[in-house]
Order: structure tokens, then C-alpha cells, then sequence
């Protein structure tokens, strides 16, 4: 037997309410879901996502809103990449308290060089822009063209040492470093000769050798060689050895010694006698050995 009508209206109507409500309910999730994406791509937007997770793929601004599904798998890999980061509120209060203190000292660093710095706090967390080439520029921004412009400006300056390298200092020190090395290799060979016509009361002759340096720059002996004779003899191999052998004694100078003045580095990077070193030798069964011990 069927149900009566009423029974039957009462269902549709309760089923209609129910309907109603799921609609509502599909709504509200919707909207709630919506607002997520949106403050996703706002947080995304800041630049801090990126800093922290670098390697990882966030959709493109460009587009427009983004769409649920890549939105959803970004939330998701994030979640699953930072759940072991601590987010209680004393972490939290800590983080504030530290940002402060880096922006303070960010300001300083940058006022003394007459740049500034502006945090523009928002619920979605605090940017820093820092004024560069006429345009505001997150940190991480700014880092990267500044590692761009300071790998240009090396080669730059790079490629200037290299010309003042060739048309100056090689020119005009090599012959002040050709007249101290032969000099220097003059007073040792004397100094041999003294050491040839005085042997020792047991009859050992020994005899002083100056060498390159264990301990210099790789690059040194043939160097050597091109110094031991008159610039204008030099092939382009001599030239080259020279000039990468100088141009690298003066970048190590200046890093060991960055406190230095441009005058000082070269003065040390120059200094030949920190490229040599002294060794005694002793002549036994007719050939010269290396000392060991006392002698």
C-alpha cells in the first residue's frame, strides 16, 4: 500500500531542507576554501615562502588566482616540508624578537652607507625593501643582483688588474725583481765560494741553495724562470706565467690582508724574498745531498 500524499510532502519538503542545508554547507566550504587559496597566494607573494623553502615549485603570480587543486598539493608539500618546525608561541615570540633585532641591524649596516631599510609588517608576515637602482627590492632580491653585480664588477676589475698588470707593473717591476734576484743568486754564489775554500776540520764541504719556496703559490717556478732573464727576451708563454704568478701573489696579499692599503699589498704581495728559501747542502760520494741534523 502506498504512503498518503502527506507522508510523501513531508519527505520532499524534509529532503528539500536537507538540500538546502548541503548547498549551504558547499557554499560556505567553497568560500572557506577560496579565502585559504587567497592567503596562500598572498603569504606566497611576500617572497618568505621561497626563502624558506627554495627549491620549491609555487605557482606563478601571473595567472591570476590560483586554482584549488595546485593550490591544495602546494599547501600540502609545505606542511609536509616544515612539520617539524616549531610553531608554539614562545617560538613565535622569539622570531619577533630576533627580527627586531636584525632589523635594527640591518638599518645600521645599511645607514652608514647611506641606504635604508623599510619592514612592512602584515597578517601574512613582515617584508624588509631595500631602495636599489630606483626600485624597492625584497632581501632575496636584492642578494641575487647583488651577486650579479659583484660577479661583474670582479671581472671587471679583474680584467683592469690584468691591463695595469701588462702595461705597467710587469714592464716596470720586472727588471727592479731581474736585478734583486741576480743579486741575490750573485751573494749566494759567493758566499759558496767562501764555503768551497774553507771545508770543515772533517773535511765536509757544504754549500747554501736558494730555492723557490715550498710554500709559495703554484706558478712560482716558471715565474722564476721568466724573471731570471731580460723582459724583452720574454715568449707570450713567459708574459702569461709572469702576469697570472703576480696578478695571483696580489689576490692572495689582499684577502690574508684585508685591512691593508693598495700600497701595502703590493708591497708584500711583491716582496720576492717571502717566494724563496734557503737550504744547506753537503757534497758526499760525489754529488750534493741535503743536510739533515746538526750540519
Amino acid at each position: 500500500m502506498a504512503p498518503p500524499s502527506w507522508a510523501l510532502s513531508r519527505r520532499a519538503s524534509r529532503a528539500e531542507g536537507r538540500i538546502e542545508r548541503l548547498a549551504e554547507d558547499v557554499t560556505e566550504a567553497t568560500t572557506a576554501r577560496e579565502e585559504a587559496v587567497a592567503a596562500l597566494q598572498r603569504f606566497a607573494a611576500t617572497g618568505l615562502l621561497t626563502v624558506a623553502l627554495p627549491d620549491l615549485a609555487v605557482p606563478d603570480d601571473d595567472t591570476g588566482t590560483w586554482a584549488a587543486t595546485p593550490a591544495v598539493a602546494l599547501a600540502r608539500a609545505v606542511e609536509a616540508r616544515l612539520s617539524s618546525v616549531d610553531d608554539t608561541d614562545a617560538a613565535w615570540e622569539r622570531v619577533q624578537k630576533r627580527l627586531s633585532e636584525e632589523f635594527g641591524r640591518l638599518q645600521d649596516a645599511l645607514s652608514r652607507h647611506g641606504h635604508t631599510a623599510t619592514a612592512r609588517p602584515s597578517e601574512d608576515g613582515a617584508r624588509v625593501d631595500i631602495p636599489y637602482h630606483c626600485r624597492e627590492r625584497a632581501v632575496p632580491e636584492l642578494a641575487a643582483a647583488l651577486t650579479v653585480e659583484v660577479a661583474e664588477l670582479t671581472r671587471i676589475l679583474s680584467a683592469r688588474e690584468r691591463e695595469i698588470l701588462q702595461t705597467h707593473l710587469i714592464t716596470e717591476v720586472a727588471g727592479t725583481l731581474q736585478e734583486l734576484i741576480g743579486a741575490a743568486e750573485r751573494q749566494v754564489a759567493a758566499m759558496n765560494r767562501e764555503l768551497e775554500e774553507r771545508p770543515t776540520s772533517t773535511g765536509m764541504k757544504l754549500r747554501l741553495v736558494w730555492r723557490a719556496s715550498r710554500r709559495a703559490r703554484q706558478g712560482l717556478t716558471q715565474a722564476r724562470e721568466g724573471l731570471r732573464q731580460s723582459a724583452d727576451a720574454w715568449s707570450p708563454e713567459d708574459w702569461a706565467a709572469v702576469g697570472a704568478f703576480l696578478q695571483e701573489q696580489i689576490a692572495r696579499r689582499q684577502v690574508d690582508e684585508s685591512a691593508g692599503s693598495w700600497l701595502e699589498d703590493l708591497t708584500g704581495a711583491l716582496d720576492y724574498r717571502a717566494w724563496h728559501e734557503f737550504g744547506v747542502e753537503r757534497h758526499q760520494h760525489g754529488k750534493w745531498v741535503p743536510t739533515t741534523g746538526p750540519a
